[in-house]
């Protein structure tokens, strides 16, 4: 990975984990530990996945939260789908 991008993909995968942390928390209504999901951000940098790593609520251990992100302006939008 190219140095210029280390920042970038950092900023969106904590993006990525808030997101999806913020997500599932209605339907499980528990503050997770950061070692919960493990989260990928995709090649193209404009999507991602989280994959829960201990169950929470309706998610068991592999569901996986996708997302996308989006630059407006000078902010970066993350969103999730949790559907259960």
């Amino acid at each position: 990975m190219a140095k210029e991008t280390r920042p970038t993909v950092a900023k969106r995968m904590f993006a990525a984990k808030e997101a999806a942390y913020k997500a599932q928390y209605p339907a499980s209504n528990l503050f997770l530990p950061f070692s919960a999901m493990w989260v990928c951000v995709l090649g193209s940098l404009d999507a991602f996945e989280a994959t829960m790593r201990q169950d929470a609520g309706p998610w068991r251990v592999g569901d996986v939260f996708r997302g996308r992100f989006s630059t407006l302006e000078d902010h970066l939008v993350t969103g999730v789908v949790a559907s259960r």
